[in-house]
């Protein structure tokens, strides 16, 4: 009598068990596709050409989420010349007006304009981003001047604009609005 007893109870602990595993596996697999499952981040890009003495040949920029790269100390805040047609110029902005920590692996946007124009001097054209982000809605703004040379025709160049929003986490609360301006 007794063995059957124990033999009772042990098929119930394994069932019992057994049961907890299923759920637990597929609760475990519920979870982890919530986890991994991707989320679409709808990105748009609002640029604007200044009036008047508006530069000529940019594209429209596309933005992307990206983080501030390796080795990236500082935001950039002294003026870019480049003279060389074909290369890529990477410039690093706050999101605060008059910021200087960008710092690797910080959240950003990121900007990235093409630019293709015949020229025959130096150009230098001004971009600057406004951004307004938060639960309390911080705004910044910051600009930088980017010259160009006049070695070849067309001059062509991409320019990649970061836009460092201050941690490793995309601003709590969100991005309300962030536009770049070329003047």
């Amino acid at each position: 009598m007794r063995r059957k007893m124990n033999t009772r109870v042990s098929g119930r602990l394994i069932y019992v068990a057994t049961l907890v595993a299923i759920v637990g596996v597929s609760g475990g697999v519920a979870m982890g596709s919530a986890i991994l499952s991707p989320t679409a981040v709808a990105q748009t890009a609002g640029m604007y050409a200044g009036t008047n003495s508006a530069p000529n040949g940019y594209s429209t920029p596309t933005l992307s989420i990206a983080n501030i790269p390796t080795g990236v100390t500082s935001c950039t805040t002294t003026p870019i010349t480049e003279a060389t047609s074909g290369k890529t110029v990477t410039m690093y902005l706050s999101d605060v007006t008059g910021g200087t920590a960008c710092t690797a692996g910080d959240f950003a946007e990121m900007f990235n304009v093409s630019y293709s124009f015949s020229i025959t001097s130096a150009q230098t054209d001004k971009f600057t981003i406004t951004t307004s982000y938060g639960t309390t809605i911080t705004t910044g703004f910051n600009s930088l001047s980017v010259t160009t040379g006049a070695t070849g025709s067309p001059w062509t160049q991409n320019v990649d604009v970061y836009v460092d929003y201050g941690s490793p986490s995309m601003p709590a609360g969100g991005i309300d609005t962030l536009t770049l301006v070329i003047q």
